[in-house]
């Protein structure tokens, strides 16, 4: 049986990947017309700053934002435990980098490792005893992470898929992978690198106490707000198939503030947890998934603020969608 001949051929589309979007199937609609409230219409209309948020409200939820978030801890929570395995596999012979890799994770997530966590002893024992393939599916599994987050960033983005070849496009994620996960460790021993650095000095010029707390916690803040806002530059720059050529270290910033603070409800959710036998089973894999939703919700979410900042005047777009009545519901 043939194919059905469309009544109008369709127009060619002109190279490149942004062109190719995938267009509703042929049959009767289920849902209503997409129309704002009248209220959210009205407000929009009135208020440049509520249309702007508008359209990046909109901009994240048709890209998909939420359903890339869940995805995206999906594939870090198996991703990070690939990623140990192998960590610990290469860090055994060198005891100081065993300390460091085991000192970031207590930073990040306490009682991950250790007595009542995983034993690093086991890592590395599971690690030398894979073969070769063994370990190539391990590293095709953290490197999922950094395909995840692209793939979110691109459908934020309005870019379907990336070209390249399987190879060359994994290798790309792989060096990626080796270039961002050290500034996330880093990221979380902002706090106790900065208060070994900086309490030394303010106890020679004599400050101490409650103010000298609250300023080494501010410059750990600070510090990790400023890793965070380079792992998102770097993402929303060299990920996603398009470089946006404006706002992206204004809203790597601010995501970077969003991510500090996620890290740090994340900690102390999971200390909590840890010490009560009650939710140990299961505290630690939970707190684990949220912590990656969570930071997955904040780099889409920063990813729509750049790209709709980069739309052509943004906010006399909302307004011209407002008031198009009934908006059809977009494909």
């Amino acid at each position: 049986m043939s194919a059905p001949t469309p009544s109008q051929p369709a127009p060619p589309l002109p190279p490149g990947s942004t062109a190719r979007t995938l267009t509703p199937v042929d049959g009767r609609p289920l849902d209503p017309p997409d129309v704002d409230p009248p209220l959210v219409a009205l407000a929009v209309a009135r208020v440049d700053l509520l249309a702007w948020l508008w359209r990046w409200w909109e901009r994240f939820r048709d890209g998909h934002g939420t359903l890339s978030a869940k995805g995206i801890a999906f594939y870090s929570f198996f991703g990070v435990l690939s990623g140990l395995v192998l960590a610990f596999t290469f860090v055994a012979r060198n005891p100081r980098s065993e300390e460091a890799l085991t000192e970031v994770l207590e930073q990040a997530l306490p009682g991950i490792v250790g007595e009542g966590g995983i034993d690093p002893d086991q890592l590395e024992a599971v690690g030398t005893t894979l073969g070769i393939v063994g370990l190539v599916v391990l590293l095709y599994s953290a490197i999922s992470i950094i395909r995840a987050v692209d793939e979110g960033v691109r459908l934020i983005y309005g870019v379907q898929y990336e070209p390249r070849a399987f190879l060359i496009k994994n290798l790309r994620l792989l060096g990626y992978l080796l270039l961002l996960t050290p500034l996330m460790g880093l990221s979380y021993t902002a706090s106790s690198a900065t208060a070994g650095l900086f309490q030394p000095l303010l106890a020679a010029v004599g400050i101490g106490g409650t103010v000298a707390d609250v300023l080494v916690a501010a410059g750990g803040f600070a510090v990790s707000t400023s890793v965070n806002a380079a792992v998102i530059v770097i993402v929303l720059s060299r990920l996603g198939g398009i470089r946006p050529q404006r706002w992206r270290w204004r809203a790597g910033f601010l995501g970077g503030a969003a991510l500090a603070l996620v890290q740090w409800g994340t900690t102390l959710f999971v200390a909590f947890t840890v010490t009560n036998p009650r939710y140990l089973s299961f505290g630690l894999p939970v707190a684990m998934l949220l912590l990656f939703f969570a930071m997955s919700l904040v780099m889409l979410a920063t990813a729509a603020l750049v790209a709709t900042a980069n739309e052509p005047d943004p906010v006399l777009a909302a307004r011209r969608q407002q008031v198009a009545t009934p908006r059809r519901r977009r494909g």
